[in-house]
């Protein structure tokens, strides 16, 4: 799983990129480590390198993570959030120009990143590039790599096993998920956001984005007896409930 990633790099006129030595960027980075694809690294300023990395932030729903966490890991169309790069003004954003390695995400010159289509599992790895159109600065760098797609049914409620069958249907290896891949909790007690590869933890409310996402309880997959497991998309509560009731449906696919 690729990290999160955010590095200051200088272009040379003749587009050579000549590695910086390991020491400046960190005992946690080398540039051994950076994005493979990436043909802009060369030597950096070691105070650039550690203000810009510890400054930056990402904003989804209302939630700040900072930039050098693993996030996103899991993604669904009409997925959105915003890079900031000094995090603290967004409006800072627009010195920048902006660029999405992946034709299925979208960047635009406010640092927003929205997922406009699934990828395969070869185009689930995303380089997105901030450039200074003032001057020849370092341009910015930054990578994700989503392992896990969501879609869901609509508005649409079922009964557990027309869920199941539902999410079958759809092929390309989509099953009703697992409660875990969700959130983080086991219990009625909402959960808290974090960046640790769970649809809520990560997204937040789902009804937020508009792609279908509804503001009420979504079916899981494990079974105890006649109740199976069910997850509130609006503050990431885990529930046990009949099979019997009818839910609104999600469907997980893996990109690994």
């Amino acid at each position: 799983m690729l990290a999160r990633r955010l590095h200051p790099v200088v272009v040379h006129n003749d587009l050579s990129a000549t590695p910086a030595p390991a020491e400046l960027i960190g005992p946690s980075t080398r540039v051994d480590d950076l994005d493979p694809s990436s043909t802009v690294s060369a030597t950096l300023d070691i105070s650039a390198i550690r203000d810009l990395r510890a400054a930056s932030t990402i904003l989804v729903s209302g939630k700040t993570f900072s930039a050098d966490v693993s996030f996103p890991q899991t993604g669904f169309v009409g997925a959105t959030f915003q890079v900031v790069i000094d995090g603290r003004d967004p409006q800072a954003n627009a010195q920048y120009q902006w660029r999405s390695s992946q034709p299925w995400v979208s960047v635009d010159n406010t640092g927003a990143v929205t997922f406009t289509a699934m990828p395969t599992p070869q185009t689930r790895t995303v380089t997105l590039t901030a450039t200074l159109a003032s001057s020849e600065a370092v341009p910015l760098v930054t990578s994700f790599t989503i392992n896990r797609w969501f879609i869901n049914a609509k508005a649409e409620k079922m009964a557990s096993a027309a869920a199941t069958a539902w999410c079958q249907s759809q092929g390309n290896g989509f099953a009703v998920p697992e409660a875990s891949m969700m959130t983080a909790t086991t219990s009625s007690t909402p959960s808290l956001r974090e960046a640790n590869g769970k649809l809520w933890n990560e997204w937040g409310p789902m009804a937020l984005y508009r792609s279908g996402w509804q503001l009420d309880n979504y079916w899981g997959a494990k079974t105890q007896g006649a109740t199976r497991e069910m997850v509130g998309l609006v503050g990431g509560s885990f529930y046990w409930v009949p099979d019997s009731s009818q839910h609104l449906v999600t469907c997980v696919r893996s990109l690994q």
